[in-house]
């Protein structure tokens, strides 16, 4: 069965250049075009790895990262990280509060393909 995947970006064009992207490498992928749409789709059915963009109106990828956290359904599925914060405090900050990878826009599909594989496949 193929692993799923939940993108929550506010980008329509984005997700579906994402969505096309990990579709092709065989995993099941489902699109949030916010950060209240990714949470109900997490309640909905708890994805294996999310993909998290952090500059997003209302509510913001950190925000949704750590409510995240407060729900013991979704609070250990990894996230990646997928935004145009490239300035270190905001890859540190990430990355203290426990999400699993950091990537920047714009992004290399090798680069995501290749993150979201060793996330999967990490150890907890």
């Amino acid at each position: 069965m193929a692993e799923k995947i939940l993108v929550v970006d506010d980008d329509p064009d984005l997700l579906a250049v994402i969505k096309g992207v990990l579709s092709d490498e065989g995993y099941e992928v489902s699109i949030a075009p916010d950060g209240a749409a990714g949470l109900k789709s997490m309640a909905a059915g708890p994805p294996d790895l999310v993909v998290l963009d952090i500059m997003m109106p209302d509510l913001n990828g950190m925000e949704v990262f750590k409510k995240m956290k407060t729900h013991p359904t979704v609070a250990t599925i990894p996230v990646i990280f997928l935004t145009a914060l490239d300035e270190r405090k905001y890859i540190r900050a990430a990355l203290l509060a426990g999400a699993n990878r950091y990537l920047t826009k714009p992004f290399e599909n090798d680069d995501l393909i290749e993150a979201v594989r060793q996330t999967l496949n990490d150890e907890f």
